[in-house]
C-alpha cells in the first residue's frame, strides 16, 4: 500500500490565538486602604506582598510563548484565587477597573470585577498553549506529540472558561470571551490536536484502516469547529483566513479518510469499493481545492494529485481486468472516527508548586473575617445584655436602699456626732478620682466625640446627596441621552447603612441627655461630697445620742447583717462582670472557623457551640440577681421592724437625710463615670466605623464623578459630531487682520440713547405734583426726540473731532453702502467737509446720502438707527467673512496635517507590508524549490525503479521461456523413445504442465508405431 508520509508537516497550516492585552494596574492604593479600614492592620506589613502581586501582573501583560509564560500565568491566576477570598473587589467595596483588549479586534473594555480579570488570564493561558504548540519542531516525533498536547491543553482551557468562569461574570465581557467564541476556539484547538495525531500516524506508517479512522475524526472536529465559527455573533470576529482554512481542512481530512479506506479495500481485493471511495475522495479534494485558493495549504493539492492518480489506475484496472461492480458511495460501510484528541483539564490550582504560596497568608479570608466580625458582634451583644442586667440590678439595689435611708439610718444611730468612716472613705475616693471636674471633663469629651460622629455622618449624607444631585442635573439636562446608571439604584445600600448609623447616633445622644440630666440632679451633692473632712463636718448636722430598746438593737443588728450580705452580693456581681469581660476578650475562634471553612462545616453550629461557654456565667448572673432580690425583700421587712422599734427624732432624721444624700451622690458619681467612659468608648469605636464608611462613600463618589466626567465628555463629543459648528462662533482673533475699530479704542464708542422709562402698572404709577407737571412733560418730549434720533458718538464738542468721527464712520461702512468705489470716495470727501456745517448746519448736496443719516449736536454726532444697522451689518459681515476664512484656513491646515500623518502611516504600512511580502515570497520560493527538487528526485527514482523492474521482468521471462523449452524438449524425447519402444500409443499418464504438447507428442508416436507394424 502507498503510505502518505514524507513532508506532510511542512505543508500543515496550524492556527494559534493571540493573547489578550491589558493595561497597567496598581494594587497598592486600594489594597492598603482596605487593609487599614477592614482588617485594622498596618498596610506596611503587607507592602512586600503587594509589590510581588504587582510584579506578577506586570509579567503576564505580555506573556512569553514558552512554558515559562504559562507558568507565570498560572501563578498569577492562583494568586487571584487567594486574593478573591480576602479582598472583595467589586463596585461596592474595592473598586479596581481591569481593562482587557479583545484578542481579535483590539477594542478595550474595563470591568471592576475579579472574575473578569481571571477570565482574561485564563484566556491567555489557552492562547499561549496554542502558540507553544505551533512553535514545536515539525520533523521530530516528540515535537508532534508536544504540539498535540499543547492544543489539547488549549482546548481544555477554553472549554473550562466557557463552562465554569463565564457564568460568574456579572457584566457582558469582550466578544472573544463569549460562549460562542470560546466554543469555536475549543473545537478548533481539538481539531488541530487530532490533525497532529493523523500526522503522527502517517509518519509512523501505521495501517491504512487506523489512519482512516483518525482522519475521519479530524474531519468531524473541523466540521464542528466550522459550525461554531459560522454563528452570527462571531462570524465577523475571527481573522479572514481562518474560516476558509478550516473548511479546506474539513474537506481535506474527509478525502484523506476515504483515500485510506480505498487502500484497505485494495488490500482485500475489493476493487469496486476501492473505485467508489477514490471517486468520493476526488470529489472532496475538488471541494478543498476550490476553497484552497484563498489560503496556503499545500497538503490539499498534494493529496488531490495522489487521489487522482490512484483513481485513474484503479478505474483502469477494474475496467480491463477485474470488471467488478462499483457500488454507490452511500451503500458503503460508514467510517467511524477514532478520537485521540481530548480536552485536557487545567493544572491543579491547589498545588503550591503550580500557583505558589499565598502572598497574603497572614490575612484571614475576607469571608472568615466577616464571620469573625459577626461572631464578635453577637458576643458583644451577649456581654452588653448581661452587663445591662447586672447594672440594672445594682441600680435597683441602690434605689431601694436609698428609699429606706440605708445605711445612713444605721450610721446616724451608731455615730450621732462626726462623720462615719464609710463616708470618709467615699469622699477620699471621690477626690482622688478628680471629683466634679473629672465628670465635667468626661461630659465635655462625650459631647465632643458625639458631635464629631454626627458631623461625619452628615458629611457622608452630603456627599451622597451631592452625587445624586449631579446625576439628576445631568439627567435633566440630557434627558434620554444620559444613559448612566441612576444614583438611587447604586446608593440604596449605602444610604441604608448611613441611615442605620444615624439612628444609632440618635439613640446614643438620647441616652447622653438622660446622663446629663442625672448629672445635673446629683451635681450639688457630688460637690458637697468632694469637700474636705472639716467642711463635711460643718455641713452634716449632729444628733443627740439615741437610747435604743433591746428589740431595736436586735433589729438593727439583723439589718446590718442583711446590708453586709447585700454588699457582698454586689461585689460578687462586679466580679462576675469582670469574669464575663475577660472570657469575651480571650474568646478567639479564628482557627476553628478556618478549619470549619476548609472542611465545609456549618459555621453557625460552631458559633452556637462556642456560646455554650457563657452559659455557666449567665446562670451565675441570674442566681446573683435572684439572691439580691430575696435579700432586698428581707431588708425591707427588717427595716420596717427597725423603724417601728426605734424612736423618731427630728435632728436624727436630718442627719440621716444628709448622710443618705451623700451616699447616693457617691453611687451616682460611680454610675455616671462608668456611663460616660462607656459612652466615649462607644463613640470612638463608632467613629472608626463611620470613617471607614465615609472613606467607602468617598471612593464611590470619586469614582462616580470620574465616570460622570468621562460620560459627559463622550456625550458632548457625540453631540458636537452631530451638530455643525456655527460660523459666528469662530473667534476672529488670529484669522483676519484687526479692523480700524480694533486698532483705535476711541473709535466707534457707540452709546445707546437713554431709553424712556417704561410705564409702570396703573396701581404703581406715580404722577408728579401739579406744579411740576409741565416740566415733567418737557422731559418726556426731550427723551422721545432722543429716541427718534437713534445712536450717537460721544465727542468733546470739537468740530474737527465731529468731522473725523463722521469721516471714519463713513469710510468704514462706505464699501458696504456704495456699489462703486467712486461713490464711496465721494461720500468720504463729503464727510470731510462736515466742519463747515457743524452746530445744526447741513452738508453739501453731493454728500446728501450721509446727511440723511447723520446729525450733529454740540457734544455728539447722532447716527440714525438705519445707518447704524447698516454699519453693524457691515461689521458683522466682515467678521463673518473673517471667521469663514479662519475656519477654512483651520480646516485646510487640519486636513493637511492629517493628510501628512496618513501619508506617513501609509508609507510605514507599505514598508512593513513590502518586507513581509518579501519574506513571504522568499519562504514560498524556498518551499517551491524544495517541493520541485523533491518531486524531481521522486520522479527520477521512480523512473529508475520502473526501468530496473522492466529489465528484471525481461530476464525472468527469458529464463522462464528457456526452462519451458528445455522441459518440452526432454518430454518430447522421452515420448519419442517410449513410442519407439512400445510401438503404440504413448502413455497419457505422463505428467506435463502443457497438455496440448503431450497430446501432440502422443499422436505422433502412434503414427510412427503404425507405420512400423505395417512394414
Amino acid at each position: 500500500a502507498i503510505k502518505y508520509a514524507g513532508d506532510y508537516r511542512a505543508n500543515m497550516s496550524l492556527l494559534s490565538v493571540e493573547p489578550k492585552k491589558t493595561n497597567k494596574l496598581d494594587f497598592e492604593g486600594p489594597l492598603n486602604k482596605f487593609i487599614a479600614n477592614s482588617y485594622d492592620e498596618d498596610p506596611s506589613t503587607h507592602a512586600e506582598a503587594i509589590r510581588a502581586l504587582n510584579g506578577l501582573r506586570e509579567s503576564i501583560r505580555q506573556p512569553e510563548r514558552h512554558a515559562s509564560g504559562i507558568a507565570a500565568l498560572y501563578r498569577y491566576y492562583g494568586q487571584l484565587g487567594y486574593l478573591e477570598k480576602k479582598f472583595p473587589i467589586d463596585e461596592d467595596q474595592i473598586r479596581l477597573t481591569f481593562v482587557w483588549y479583545d484578542a481579535f479586534r483590539s477594542s478595550p473594555l474595563g470591568l471592576p470585577t475579579l472574575d473578569y480579570e481571571k477570565a482574561g488570564v485564563l484566556f491567555n493561558v489557552g492562547a499561549v498553549h496554542s502558540a507553544v504548540a505551533v512553535l514545536q519542531k515539525s520533523t521530530s516525533s516528540d515535537g508532534i506529540k508536544l504540539a498535540a498536547n499543547g492544543f489539547m491543553c488549549a482546548a481544555g482551557v477554553f472549554a473550562n472558561l466557557r463552562d465554569n468562569l463565564y457564568v460568574h461574570l456579572s457584566h457582558k465581557p469582550t466578544p472573544d470571551l463569549s460562549t460562542e467564541c470560546l466554543s469555536a476556539l475549543s473545537a478548533l484547538m481539538l481539531a488541530q490536536a487530532q490533525e497532529c495525531f493523523v500526522e503522527k500516524a502517517l509518519g509512523d506508517r501505521m495501517k491504512a484502516g487506523i489512519v482512516a479512522k483518525l482522519a475521519h475524526k479530524a474531519f468531524e472536529l473541523y466540521h464542528e469547529a466550522r459550525g461554531h465559527m459560522d454563528a452570527d455573533t462571531v462570524r465577523s470576529l475571527f481573522p479572514k483566513h481562518w474560516r476558509p482554512l478550516v473548511e479546506v481542512k474539513e474537506h481535506h481530512f474527509r478525502a484523506l479518510s476515504q483515500y485510506q479506506e480505498s487502500l484497505v479495500a485494495k488490500e482485500k481485493d475489493e476493487y469496486g469499493e476501492e473505485v467508489a471511495r477514490l471517486t468520493a475522495a476526488a470529489g472532496y479534494c475538488a471541494a478543498a481545492a476550490k476553497e484552497a485558493k484563498r489560503v496556503d495549504f499545500a497538503a490539499a493539492a498534494e493529496l488531490a494529485g495522489r487521489v487522482q492518480r490512484a483513481h485513474a489506475a484503479a478505474k483502469k484496472d477494474n475496467d480491463i481486468i477485474y470488471h467488478e461492480l462499483v457500488p454507490n458511495f452511500g451503500d458503503l460501510r460508514v467510517t467511524t472516527g477514532a478520537a485521540l484528541a481530548k480536552p485536557l483539564p487545567l493544572e491543579d490550582l491547589t498545588d503550591r508548586a503550580v500557583v505558589g504560596e499565598d502572598l497574603f497568608a497572614r490575612l484571614v479570608p475576607f469571608s472568615v473575617h466577616q464571620q469573625l466580625s459577626s461572631y464578635d458582634e453577637r458576643k458583644a451583644e451577649l456581654v452588653r445584655a448581661e452587663v445591662a442586667r447586672m447594672e440594672e440590678a445594682t441600680q435597683v439595689a441602690n434605689s431601694t436602699l436609698s428609699s429606706m435611708n440605708l445605711p445612713a439610718a444605721i450610721d446616724s444611730l451608731e455615730q450621732p456626732v462626726g462623720l462615719p468612716p464609710p463616708l470618709l472613705e467615699k469622699s477620699a475616693k471621690l477626690r482622688e478620682a478628680g471629683g466634679i471636674e473629672q465628670l465635667k471633663e468626661l461630659m465635655d469629651t462625650l459631647e465632643s466625640v458625639s458631635h464629631r460622629d454626627m458631623d461625619v455622618c452628615n458629611e457622608t449624607f452630603r456627599m451622597l446627596d451631592e452625587e445624586q444631585q449631579d446625576d439628576t442635573d445631568m439627567k435633566r439636562r440630557f434627558a434620554d441621552k444620559w444613559t448612566r446608571t441612576p444614583s438611587p439604584a447604586l446608593t440604596e445600600k449605602l444610604r441604608a447603612e448611613a441611615a442605620k448609623y444615624r439612628g444609632v447616633l440618635g439613640k446614643a445622644m438620647e441616652s447622653d441627655r438622660i446622663v446629663r440630666t442625672k448629672f445635673e440632679q446629683n451635681r450639688p451633692n457630688i460637690i458637697t461630697l468632694c469637700k474636705s473632712e472639716g467642711e463635711l463636718q460643718a455641713i452634716i448636722p449632729s444628733a443627740a445620742a439615741a437610747s435604743l430598746s433591746p428589740q431595736a438593737r436586735t433589729c438593727m443588728s439583723a439589718l446590718k447583717d442583711l446590708l453586709a450580705r447585700s454588699l457582698a452580693v454586689g461585689e460578687a456581681r462586679a466580679q462576675l462582670e469582670a469574669d464575663l469581660r475577660e472570657l469575651a476578650a480571650n474568646d478567639d475562634i479564628a482557627a476553628a472557623v478556618l478549619a470549619a471553612g476548609d472542611d465545609g462545616g456549618d459555621v453557625d453550629a460552631l458559633f452556637d457551640q462556642q456560646f455554650t461557654r457563657y452559659d455557666a456565667l449567665r446562670a451565675r448572673v441570674t442566681s446573683n440577681i435572684e439572691e439580691q432580690a430575696a435579700l432586698l425583700r428581707e431588708v425591707e421587712q427588717a427595716n420596717g421592724e427597725f423603724t417601728s422599734a426605734r424612736s423618731s427624732d427630728q435632728t436624727a432624721a436630718k442627719r440621716e437625710n444628709a448622710l443618705q444624700n451623700l451616699d447616693t451622690a457617691f453611687n451616682s458619681y460611680t454610675e455616671l463615670t462608668n456611663n460616660l467612659q462607656e459612652g466615649t468608648k462607644f463613640y470612638n469605636d463608632l467613629a472608626n466605623l463611620l470613617l471607614k464608611f465615609q472613606s467607602k462613600v468617598n471612593d464611590f463618589c470619586y469614582a462616580r464623578k470620574t465616570e460622570l466626567k468621562e460620560h459627559l465628555k463622550d456625550l458632548q463629543h457625540d453631540l458636537a459630531a452631530q451638530a455643525a459648528t456655527p460660523v459666528g462662533a469662530m473667534p476672529s482673533r488670529g484669522g483676519a487682520p484687526p479692523t480700524e475699530a480694533e486698532r483705535d479704542p476711541n473709535f466707534g464708542r457707540v452709546e445707546q440713547a437713554p431709553p424712556s422709562p417704561q410705564p409702570a402698572p396703573r396701581q404703581q404709577q406715580q404722577q408728579p405734583p401739579p406744579q411740576q407737571q409741565q416740566q415733567w412733560q418737557q422731559q418726556q418730549q426731550q427723551q422721545q426726540q432722543q429716541r427718534q434720533r437713534g445712536l450717537r458718538f460721544n465727542t468733546t464738542g470739537d468740530p474737527a473731532e465731529h468731522s473725523e468721527h463722521v469721516r471714519r464712520a463713513i469710510a468704514w461702512v462706505a464699501p458696504s453702502l456704495f456699489a462703486r468705489p467712486g461713490e464711496a470716495a465721494a461720500a468720504v470727501v463729503a464727510a470731510a467737509a462736515a466742519p463747515s456745517s457743524i452746530h445744526g448746519g447741513s452738508l453739501p448736496e453731493k454728500s446728501a446720502t450721509s446727511v440723511d443719516h447723520v446729525q450733529f449736536g454740540k457734544t455728539r454726532v447722532f447716527l440714525s438707527l438705519e445707518f447704524y444697522d447698516v454699519l453693524v451689518r457691515a461689521v458683522e459681515r466682515r467678521r463673518r467673512l473673517a471667521a469663514v476664512r479662519l475656519q477654512a484656513a483651520w480646516r485646510g491646515a487640519a486636513q493637511r496635517r492629517w493628510y501628512r500623518r496618513a501619508c506617513s502611516a501609509i508609507v510605514c504600512v507599505q514598508r512593513i507590508v513590502r518586507k513581509r511580502l518579501q519574506r513571504l515570497r522568499l519562504v514560498r520560493s524556498a518551499v517551491t524549490i524544495q517541493c520541485s527538487w523533491r518531486a524531481c528526485r521522486v520522479r527520477r527514482l521512480y523512473g529508475e525503479l520502473v526501468e530496473e523492474r522492466q529489465k528484471g521482468a525481461l530476464v525472468i521471462q527469458g529464463a522462464w521461456r528457456a526452462l519451458v523449452a528445455r522441459r518440452r524438449s526432454r518430454r518430447r524425447r522421452r515420448l519419442v523413445a517410449r513410442a519407439r519402444t512400445f510401438g503404440g500409443r504413448a502413455d497419457c499418464t505422463v505428467i506435463s504442465d502443457d497438455r496440448s504438447t503431450c497430446r501432440h507428442a502422443g499422436r505422433r508416436a502412434g503414427r510412427l508405431g503404425r507405420r512400423r507394424r505395417g512394414r
